[in-house]
């Protein structure tokens, strides 16, 4: 297994809609994860990486099932 970490160039746009390295990737599925968790489930998504040593996605959903989306408003 190769690990090499994310590139800085690539990194700041990861969750970025249609943002892909691959030459048929669509783009979406890292921002649908993103949205996914974080509006449908309150929860968070982080990404972690290390040039050499591999990248690491942290995911974190409340425990409380009641909680409710804090408006932005």
């Amino acid at each position: 297994m190769k690990l090499v970490g994310i590139p800085d160039n690539i990194m700041q746009n990861i969750f970025k809609e249609y943002n892909t390295t691959k030459e048929y990737g669509s783009g979406i599925g890292l921002t649908s994860s993103y949205n996914s968790i974080v509006s449908d489930f309150l929860g968070e998504m982080e990404c972690k990486t290390e040039k050499g040593k591999g990248t690491i996605f942290t995911i974190i959903l409340p425990l409380n099932k009641n909680k409710k989306k804090k408006s932005k408003l």
